[in-house]
């Protein structure tokens, strides 16, 4: 064992005072120990004039190379035969250690604010790019060989061995992610084990320490930062706080990046970082967890705590979730529980993802105190949903409904289910109809008129909100504002042009029914016709799929409530468009014609009572004369999309189609009508 004589303590000093304290004064008393605490570190006490310092002195470990240069914490190191550092002392200045369960949300800001101090001064210094992600390939090294950790999974009813597979599939896919490409920004790594110290000023968290920072480790930023909140901070805290850390984190990263000059927009913007977050998340959790689980081996204290046994298990399951369930995260769990119910008291104890057709349900078991409940809500993932128009539902959820409220739209939002969290281009979650008592009616029969009237009802607030959300913009803006010209991408029509070619194609007795190539050139004319008079009409934004799977009824006491789902075929045409297609597809032939003009009616006295409750007068925007103008030349869309929708139900299903006379006699009516309407408009 060295011992530390008084030559090397002098020469220690004497640098001390010519290097950090700046002065030229001389030492006029010193003391050290000359043996090291169990910890490996000697203390040296200073008297300069009147001030007494206390100082640290450590052994330099071979593996651990102090970072010379961007920490206050190190003061120097002395390059000798003796290896020395010469370090504070920061219980002096009333830095104390604290226990991981004493780590509150004021630690996590401060440690976060100077982590994020530290990260910029390493960026700044040169973007760290290791040729070969060491830190993946110990993870994964440390990982597999730790027989424990399996174990452990497999006394807690969890299939070890495909944990084991899925883990290595897991591990191996990481080699990519930790790939230094020009997304991930390296930086030395500042999170090590029991070297944090924080300090109280007026009672409350206001400084931390980050001491004895090694060199060598180097880790993309995004990957630290998620290490220093996963280390430090229990799954409690997590659920509360962990996007709000998150975002005080990247904005103080953003000042102090600015003060050297560094644009963190360019390097690593918002949304990139939020992208790093989740593709880094399943590794910083398997770290936390085979942490966990060396500890939990080596120490005979803590196999008997059942408090420990829980934390563990708390991380290990957190891994099992990245494993079964892919496309969402419980950090994203979080977000959709706050939206649901922000309950400071209401805790996550599991959740469940099960795949149902094109999207999936999405199951969260809540304790709020002594109450259990359980959560359901609707997953629809770009990743299970191919269909190109998804697109159009993340901007009626991400764009529209958030900006027509922010407008004071609020109340007429009821017409379609609550988004509770959203992942741009990615993933919605959705209030499950089901949930909430609403459902699909039976079969495929036709709807009644009092059914009608209700769907038209929460047609009218979609419509209204459309032709609100234009005036209200209008009148701000100082010029005409239109939803087709801000949002053009969303204003694609390809559905209804593919009408003009199914209907011929696909039923055989509308083409047998006189000269069929005629009568072929007679619906493409007709098609472009009402195409062309589209943009004469007002438009709104429209549903555009009103078949009967996207409209949920509840029957409470005293009403019929309707909710209006599936927003991938939305377009920006007049509301006439999807008045007919709700009553060709919903609607038999005798309530149509029986009743068609009173709905016209009762929609149009229903946008009227919308608007005089905003203060606006429907009359002066959009008359009643003006949408019945639109209505004869929109029905020949409207019936080609109704069409398009029976034939495409006949292709998926065509033993329902054998089977139900109501689907027959409806195909043959939409047939009919369209025959009958080319006729009318060519004569």
């Amino acid at each position: 064992m060295m011992l530390i004589t008084n030559e090397i303590c002098a020469k220690l000093c004497d640098s001390f005072l010519k290097n950090i304290a700046k002065t030229d004064e001389i030492v006029s008393y010193y003391n050290i120990s000359s043996l090291p605490d169990n910890r490996g570190y000697f203390y040296i006490r200073m008297l300069i004039e009147e001030d007494e310092y206390k100082l640290v002195l450590k052994l330099a470990k071979n593996e651990e190379t102090p970072i010379k240069t961007g920490d206050r914490n190190i003061l120097f190191h002395v390059e000798d035969e003796d290896s020395l550092v010469l370090i504070q002392d920061v219980s002096i200045k009333g830095y104390s250690a604290v226990k991981c369960q004493d780590i509150g949300v004021l630690h996590l800001r401060s440690l976060l604010n100077t982590l994020a101090c530290n990260h910029a001064k390493s960026v700044s210094q040169g973007f760290y790019k290791p040729t070969v992600p060491k830190s993946i390939h110990a993870l994964a090294q440390c990982t597999r060989k730790n027989d424990f950790l399996y174990k452990f999974v497999e006394n807690n009813n969890v299939d070890a061995d495909i944990f084991k597979r899925e883990m290595e599939k897991l591990l191996d896919s990481g080699l990519e992610i930790f790939d230094p490409k020009e997304d991930n920004v390296y930086v030395v790594s500042c999170i090590l084990n029991n070297k944090l110290f924080f300090r109280n000023v007026n009672n409350e968290t206001a400084h931390c320490r980050i001491v004895n920072i090694s060199s060598e480790k180097h880790l993309p930023i995004v990957y630290d930062v998620l290490l220093a909140m996963f280390s430090c901070s229990s799954q409690v805290l997590r659920q509360h706080h962990f996007h709000d850390l998150l975002d005080y984190y990247y904005a103080v990263l953003k000042k102090n990046c600015s003060k050297l000059d560094i644009d963190l927009c360019k390097i690593l913007p918002s949304k990139r970082f939020q992208d790093q977050v989740r593709k880094f998340l399943p590794y910083v959790k398997i770290e936390i967890a085979q942490w966990y689980c060396e500890q939990f081996s080596k120490s005979t204290d803590i196999t008997t705590s059942s408090k420990y046994k829980d934390l563990m298990w708390s991380a290990v399951s957190e891994v099992y979730e990245c494993i079964e369930f892919p496309c969402i995260t419980r950090e994203d769990c979080y977000q959709i529980l706050k939206s649901k119910c922000d309950s400071s008291e209401a805790h996550i104890s599991n959740w469940s993802l099960l795949p149902i057709e094109d999207y999936y349900r999405l199951t969260i078991n809540v304790r709020d105190g002594n109450e259990h409940e359980t959560l359901a809500f609707l997953v629809q993932s770009a990743k299970l949903n191919h269909n190109p128009c998804f697109k159009n539902e993340i901007f009626f959820y991400n764009s529209f409904t958030p900006q027509a409220r922010n407008l004071g739209l609020e109340e007429l939002m009821d017409f379609c289910p609550d988004c509770y969290y959203s992942r741009q281009e990615e993933m919605l979650v959705l209030e499950d109809g089901a949930s909430a008592n609403y459902d699909m009616i039976n079969g495929t029969g036709s709807l009644s008129y009092n059914s009608l009237c209700v769907i038209i009802e929460q047609l009218a607030k979609l419509h209204a909100s459309s032709l609100l959300y234009e005036e209200i913009m209008t009148e701000k803006s100082g010029g005409l504002f239109r939803l087709d010209t801000q949002y053009r991408e969303y204003n694609g029509n390809g559905m209804e042009h593919s009408g003009i070619d199914f209907l011929l194609e696909s039923f055989d007795e509308l083409s047998d029914r006189g000269n069929g190539e005629k009568l072929q050139m007679n619906i493409v004319e007709c098609f472009c016709d009402c195409y062309e008079r589209l943009r004469s009409y007002r438009n709104v934004l429209c549903h555009g799929g009103l078949w009967r799977s996207n409209i949920l009824f509840r029957d409470d006491t005293n009403e019929t409530q309707c909710r209006i789902a599936n927003y991938k075929l939305i377009k920006y045409y007049p509301p006439s468009y999807d008045l007919l297609l709700l009553i060709y597809l919903n609607a038999d032939k005798e309530t149509r014609l029986n009743h068609e003009a009173r709905l016209m009616e009762r929609y149009y006295i229903e946008l009227s009572k919308i608007f005089k409750r905003y203060s606006f007068d429907l009359n002066k925007i959009y008359t009643y004369e003006e949408f019945l103008d639109s209505v004869e030349p929109m029905r020949l869309i409207s019936v080609g999309v109704a069409g398009l929708y029976l034939r495409d139900l006949r292709r998926s299903s065509p033993q329902l189609f054998c089977e139900d006379c109501d689907l027959h006699i409806k195909t043959k009516d939409i047939i009919d009508e369209l025959y009958d309407i080319c006729n009318r408009i060519n004569k």
